[in-house]
């Protein structure tokens, strides 16, 4: 029955994709105006066939580097190549496709030299020192010291799509996907040290072919024993004696860590990414260990399809210094090099290649030879550069968004070169019910809620596990939520409240694999497929290529709904208007090691040079650890617009909805400061944790079908995210989504026709929500009697404010009666404070004469957890709201008294008032304050002064050092107000274009949103 669903909704989704993408395929099929209820049982039989390619229409690609050699792949190889090439007088930019350097020791498990293997140069023995074996957290930090030593530029995270080519079609650089989009690097020598030679075969570079049959694979599994597949499977097991004392997890008396090596053979039908795919799936399921510590993130082999090159090195192993280099340059392809396992050599040496010294070895070499290849060639002219693809007519209907706007989150203030990109044709990698961009915390159970509700479902992860804040993040226990229905399963099923870290990552695959689904790691969503506002698939950047995934529906799950986002639906994200993030960390980790939750920094997941800055400066904040997390731990990110906006007011009024899938409850654990308006008001203390519900509606982007979007990603408030983002209720989110998705499959429906009522049901049968859930009402709006009711109680010490401010302009002339009636000075100031908080001056002379009589109180320095403002405070920027010009005087008095101790909170409060006027009058005295000992000068500018004013952790290492953002913050904000009211001798904009350069993304996004104000 299972199965005949899964057939039906396959078939389904792809005539629904079949009809929406006519005008934008390969194969023509049906007109567009061919309906669904039209079409035959034949034509959906042709239609499970599809289409072979989607066509991108032309645009412009942001170029990031001009320089002399690109190098891809950031294994020992690849470093050793751009580091020489540098020494030898080239520039060089090298793309790294992890989140760290030297996957080819790391992500293989493959630390440890063999007897006869003696480090020579400063690299190797920096890495392997005398013990020959190494840590993840050394290798990665050695190489990152190597490149930064050589001032050579690399990001971490960015797959090669596309070769650029000259007007003689010679390569002239790559195209690059990543967090941030896609960019261009122009170069003038290509060196390919990617494990398939994937930038070669892009630029047309010919191969043996990869023979269908049996391959040996090797995958290092690290602690525990052996599971009954692993017992069954016909594979050797080599244990390897590293020095384990450096993998202990947790304490001096812990066991050291057995180190096993399976070799494995796996039945391959070709060298497609989907095979590579089920080889990774074969060997995780086989090679499984009960309590197993770690264990390879990718397989290793030798590949057995070399390059055709331009010299065939035949025999074994003849040292680097004695391997002709023409043996890695493609037959017919120019100023190129493919230094990889795919060289043009005997696979016995290939092998050796692949050993790290070898490599090293020769990686210098051809690093060195690019270099002097590149001083003979002159430099591209722009207007000659095309991108190498398959053009097309473009696209009538179909539109593939993604981000171009360079390497940062948002586009620089000067408009930088492009290269055209022509109307072009991707392939279509697959094609299913359900895909879900993101396998974390909402992501997975996205995955299992749609696979077990019969959807032909593909999970599309960038990292190598599953699960997100709870697993790769090292947050691996329940910060409150609802613990109920889906989640108590997985806790149940994974270990209880703290749970096994390796034990839910693979429970998670399992659950998916088990039930037909299926798991792509390594692979990065990074643009939509959309027509006449529906989504219809994806674009994914695999480390194979680039192409897309078409679905009936996508689940984002990536927490900051990039999907959307590139498509152009509305979203929610730092700007001009507030600077509001939440604590962001990225833990150390060791083998068999758990919960590690820290907050020392804020990141932007959309900027790929910030998401750089913190895995560089992480490792050597904790480089006594054993490695390092791949997954930066942020709190707040960008969300949609949805069809209903959660605000805290939803979420302390106890609004209830029609349409709940998940209710979600916790604390206000906000790691940062707030700037919704309730919260410049004293709350009532709540007994236990706050709830709120989250309507289907949150998940839908506004004016669009076919996607739904889960976890940091939805409709709501910053403010509002730390009650609706824990665990256990992203989870419990993330499984509706999923069954959402399989139930509109089944029914050849979209998100937006779900029986949202059949769902509900289904989340009550399993836990999830409880009966009330299924005859809530919306209860908003409030009647003009509970309004008046609101109103009255403010008077007694701010009750009923959250009801107030949920229709200000049906409060405004009860607030004015009551500030005129009421019945002493302090009612009178409460009153005051809200009309003024709602940019009413009504009350204004209540507020200057509290202000101005009363002494500042307490500040904070940034982190809060609940509000964030003091009682002053909150009178200033009502204050400044009022608009009346006699509070200037009495603000700027405040302000003065500042200089011996400008706290944060004092500075923020002062700067939000004094921009709300924008007069000159207070440029000076802002400026002066800018001026003082301490409080300017704190933009992280370049990685080496980022490095040198990170604090180092040792010890503990408990990593929660804030002090560098608090800084940066107090600086930002009083910047801008200055610059909003005119500047001072220019202090303001030198301060704010220092941010623009910052490698902190929501700090530049900031100062360039601000900077940009003037344009307008």
């Amino acid at each position: 029955m299972m199965q005949e669903l899964r057939n039906r909704g396959f078939r389904v989704a792809c005539l629904v994709v079949l009809l929406a993408c006519v005008s934008g395929c390969e194969v023509q099929q049906e007109t567009s105006e061919t309906s669904a209820s039209s079409t035959s049982e034949s034509e959906i039989a042709s239609a499970t066939c599809g289409p072979t390619t989607i066509i991108e229409n032309p645009r412009e690609i942001p170029i990031a580097h001009t320089v002399d050699v690109v190098v891809i792949g950031g294994g020992t190889r690849g470093v050793a190549a751009a580091v020489a090439a540098k020494e030898s007088g080239g520039s060089v930019f090298l793309a790294a496709e992890r989140p760290y350097l030297g996957a080819d020791l790391c992500a293989t498990w493959r630390l440890w030299l063999t007897k006869d293997e003696k480090p020579g140069d400063k690299l190797s023995k920096a890495i392997f020192g005398d013990t020959g074996a190494t840590t993840p957290m050394n290798a990665k930090l050695q190489l990152d010291r190597a490149l930064l030593d050589a001032d050579v530029p690399f990001l971490f995270g960015c797959y090669v799509t596309d070769i650029l080519q000259d007007s003689k079609g010679r390569p002239a650089g790559i195209v690059m996907a990543n967090r941030s989009g896609r960019q261009a690097v122009i170069a003038k020598v290509v060196i390919d040290a990617t494990d398939r030679g994937v930038a070669a075969r892009q630029a047309g570079a010919e191969f043996a072919p990869y023979r269908a049959g049996k391959h040996i694979f090797k995958r290092v599994v690290l602690g525990g024993t052996p599971g009954r597949s692993a017992k069954r499977l016909d594979a050797v097991l080599t244990p390897h004696s590293i020095d384990q004392k450096t993998l202990r997890p947790k304490k001096d008396d812990d066991p050291p860590i057995p180190v096993y090596e399976y070799t494995i053979e796996i039945d391959m039908p070709d060298g497609s990414w989907s095979a590579f795919a089920n080889a990774d799936r074969f060997a995780r399921n086989q090679t499984w260990h009960d309590n197993q510590a770690s264990a390879s993130e990718q397989l290793f082999q030798t590949p057995p399809d070399p390059l055709q090159s331009r010299k065939h090195q035949a025999g074994p192993w003849p040292g680097a210094d004695k391997i002709d280099l023409d043996a890695l340059r493609p037959k017919e392809i120019d100023r190129f090099y493919v230094l990889g396992g795919c060289a043009d050599l005997s696979r016995q040496a290939a092998a050796m290649l692949l050993r790290p010294l070898n490599g090293i070895a020769l990686g210098r070499r051809t690093g060195a030879a690019a270099a002097q290849e590149a001083s003979g060639l002159t430099k591209h002219k722009l207007s000659e550069l095309t991108i190498r693809c398959d053009s097309a007519e473009p696209s009538r209907d179909i539109v593939v968004g993604e981000m171009l706007q360079g390497t940062r989150s948002r586009a620089p203030l000067t408009k930088q070169p492009t290269i055209t990109s022509p109307s072009r044709k991707l392939p279509v990698l697959a094609r299913v019910d359900a895909v879900v961009v993101g396998g974390g915390t909402g992501g997975a159970p996205a995955g299992i809620g749609a696979v077990r509700g019969g959807a032909k479902t593909l999970v599309i992860e960038y990292l190598n596990g599953l699960g997100g804040i709870g697993t790769m993040g090292k947050i691996n226990n329940y910060w409150h939520g609802n613990q109920v229905g889906f989640t108590d399963e997985v806790t149940k099923a994974t270990g209880g409240r703290r749970w096994n870290i390796e034990k839910r990552m693979e429970w998670c695959r399992r659950e998916i694999v088990k039930a037909g689904g299926e798991v792509w790691y390594q692979s990065l969503g990074c643009g939509s497929v959309v027509r006449d506002k529906r989504f219809v698939g994806v674009v994914v950047a695999t480390p194979f290529g680039r192409g897309v995934v078409l679905a009936n529906t996508v689940i984002d799950s990536t927490g900051n709904a990039v999907i959307p986002a590139c498509a152009g639906a509305p979203t929610v994200q730092i700007g001009a208007e507030h600077i509001r993030v939440q604590g962001t960390g990225l833990p150390p980790s060791a083998p068999g090691g758990d919960h590690f939750n820290t907050d020392w920094t804020f990141a932007d997941d959309d900027d790929v040079v910030d998401m750089w800055r913190m895995f560089v400066i992480g490792k050597n904040k904790y480089a006594e650890a054993v490695d390092i997390g791949q997954l930066i731990d942020t709190r707040s990110r960008r969300t949609i617009i949805g069809d209903i906006f959660l605000t805290p007011l939803d979420i302390w009024n106890k609004r209830t909805f029609p349409d709940t899938i998940t209710v979600a409850k916790s604390n206000y654990d906000n790691h940062g400061f707030t700037i919704h308006e309730m919260f410049m008001f004293p709350l009532p203390r709540s007994k236990g944790d706050e709830v709120g519900h989250i309507p289907y509606r949150a998940l839908m982007p506004k004016g669009y079908d076919g996607i739904l979007v889960t976890g940091l990603g939805i409709s709501a408030h910053c403010d509002a995210m730390p009650i609706l983002r824990m665990q256990a209720d992203v989870q419990n989110q993330g499984y509706a989504a999923g069954k959402a998705a399989a139930m509109v499959a089944r029914e050849g429906k979209t998100v937006r026709r779900l029986d949202v009522k059949a769902l509900q049901k289904h989340l009550v049968e399993i836990g999830s929500l409880e009966e009330a859930q299924l005859t809530d009402k919306d209860s908003y709006p409030l009647s003009a009697a509970k309004m008046q009711t609101a109103v009255d109680a403010v008077g007694a010490d701010y009750q009923g404010i959250t009801k107030v401010l949920t229709d200000p302009k049906a409060a405004l002339p009860m607030l004015r009666r009551a500030w005129e009636r009421a019945p002493s000075k302090d009612v009178k100031l409460r009153y005051a404070h809200v009309l003024g908080m709602l940019y009413d001056n009504t009350g204004a002379q209540s507020l200057i004469a509290a202000v101005k009589a009363n002494p500042w109180d307490k500040g904070r320095a940034f982190v809060y957890w609940g509000g964030g403002t003091t009682p002053m405070e909150n009178l200033i920027i009502a204050l400044g709201r009022t608009g009346d010009k006699r509070g200037i005087t009495v603000i700027l008095e405040k302000l003065k008294e500042l200089a011996d101790k400008p706290v944060f909170s004092h500075c923020r409060a002062v700067a939000y008032a004094l921009e709300e006027y924008r007069d000159p009058a207070a440029a000076k005295p802002l400026a002066e304050l800018l001026s003082g000992s301490g409080m300017s000068g704190h933009a992280f500018v370049g990685i080496k002064d980022a490095l040198k004013r990170t604090p180092v952790e040792t010890g503990r290492m408990r990593g929660n050092d804030n002090s560098t953002r608090n800084n940066s913050l107090r600086e930002l904000i009083l910047a801008r107000a200055l610059y909003r009211c005119g500047d001072h001798e220019g202090i303001a904009e030198k301060i704010l274009i220092s941010y623009t350069n910052d490698l902190r993304g929501h700090y530049a996004a900031h100062a360039k949103a601000i900077l940009s104000e003037a344009k307008k």
